[in-house]
This record gives structure tokens, sequence and C-alpha cells, in this order.
């Protein structure tokens, strides 16, 4: 068990959420390029960047998550 402060909980919970936020659009971005590379087209449909509002929802989640006993 760690001496961490609910605040620093909280933070890592928000990295932790961020981060796998953005993989996940890097990831489809990179899907959706390649895809569009090989059918020689031109890209029309791009993911959506990730909302502060999804990240802190995910963050929420993870948080939920550690705190059940």
């Amino acid at each position: 068990m760690t001496n961490d402060t609910p605040y620093l909980l909280r933070m890592e919970a928000l990295k932790l959420a961020n981060a796998r936020a953005e993989q996940k659009f890097h990831a489809e971005w990179s899907k959706a390029t390649n895809n569009a590379a090989i059918k020689n087209e031109v890209l029309t449909e791009v993911p959506v960047y990730p909302t502060t509002e999804e990240i802190l929802l995910e963050a929420e989640k993870l948080k939920d998550f550690v705190n059940k006993k």
C-alpha cells in the first residue's frame, strides 16, 4: 500500500486516462491513414481527438476502480 494522497491518486488517474485516450487516437489515426494509402484515396474521415470531458470520465472510471474494496 502506498502513502499517496488522494490528490496524487487523482492526478495519476488523470495522467493514465489522458495517455490512454491519446494512444487510442493515434492508433485510429494511423489506421485511417494506412487504409487511405492502401486504397490510394484522400483521407476524408479523420478520428476525433478526445475531449476533456471524455478524458475526465475515463479518469473517474479508473479512480473508482482503484477505490473499490
